[in-house]
């Protein structure tokens, strides 16, 4: 998706694989925020720290600097997990 496009509310609800109401509905509660405007165009860049603070963050503690090998291999165990 592009943000600087404009979108229609019933493309970006079939983009999304939501309802039209609930994009509807959640565009005009960032509208009332401030965090987009009339065209559903992000204002500035207080939405992306809106999501930051809430965004899940897993951490993972080494007792050491992992090896280009190992990051590698993790990476593509992840990949291979999720399919």
């Amino acid at each position: 998706m592009d943000p600087a496009a404009d979108v229609a509310i019933r493309e970006l609800a079939r983009r999304l694989g939501r309802s039209p109401s609930t994009v509807s509905d959640v565009l005009a509660a960032l509208r009332r925020a401030g965090l987009v405007d009339d065209r559903h165009h992000v204002e500035g860049t207080q939405l992306f720290w809106q999501v930051a603070d809430r965004w899940p963050v897993t951490r993972i503690h080494l007792a050491r600097q992992p090896g280009t090998t190992e990051v590698r291999g993790r990476v593509m165990d992840q990949e291979w997990s999720s399919q």
